[in-house]
């Protein structure tokens, strides 16, 4: 249990790191749509809004987008805050011309890397039981998102997708339980304090 809170711990660390310095992540969509009160507390949040307490959220990178700009532009004006895996960056300028209050944030991989095993360094991998770099089901490799290089390069994608492709901020996939309970080609990743998964 206490490798469970540690480890939410870490993830959380890591996910501020990367949506912290980048662009306040899903602060900016409160911050668009919060309203009232000109007292701010941080960075552009409202001390008491009167606006909408829940935003309307489209994770369309969970099912894998393959519309044209006619229905991003639809997304952007049913949604206030939208996940992407990079099939809308084309038309994010008609979306928020339909919608400037659409927040929409770039899904970027936090615990998974879908690149050849070669591109990272093993120590950055997570490894099953007989030392091999754990994979998923799906090919992806369980990266440590304890290693700093790592979240430095998680850091580094997420800029790089608000900086040259314009998106508001990013959300980070993975980061629960879920790559622990899906099917492995290998065995289940370990945490390297305690050799158990």
């Amino acid at each position: 249990m206490r490798f469970r809170l540690r480890r939410v711990a870490t993830l959380c660390a890591a996910a501020a790191a990367v949506l912290v310095p980048a662009t306040g992540g899903v602060a900016i969509g409160l911050a668009r749509h919060t309203r009232g009160s000109t007292t701010g507390y941080s960075a552009g949040l409202q001390h008491t809004p009167t606006g909408k307490a829940v935003l309307r959220f489209a994770p369309a990178d969970k099912v894998n987008f393959t519309g044209n700009v006619t229905d991003a532009v639809n997304l952007a004006k049913s949604y206030d805050l939208i996940a992407d895996a990079g099939q809308m960056a084309g038309y994010l300028s008609q979306m928020r011309t339909a919608n400037p209050d659409v927040t929409v944030l770039a899904a970027v991989e936090g615990a998974l890397s879908s690149a050849p095993l070669a591109t990272y360094p093993d120590a950055w991998h997570l490894h099953d039981k007989t030392g091999h770099p754990a994979q998923s089901g799906t090919g992806a490799y369980a990266m440590n998102p304890a290693n700093a290089d790592w979240v430095a390069t998680v850091a580094a994608t997420c800029s790089a997708w608000v900086n040259q492709r314009g998106y508001d901020g990013c959300t980070l996939t993975n980061l629960g339980t879920a790559p622990l309970q899906s099917a492995w080609k290998t065995g289940a990743p370990l945490n390297p304090a305690t050799g158990r998964p």
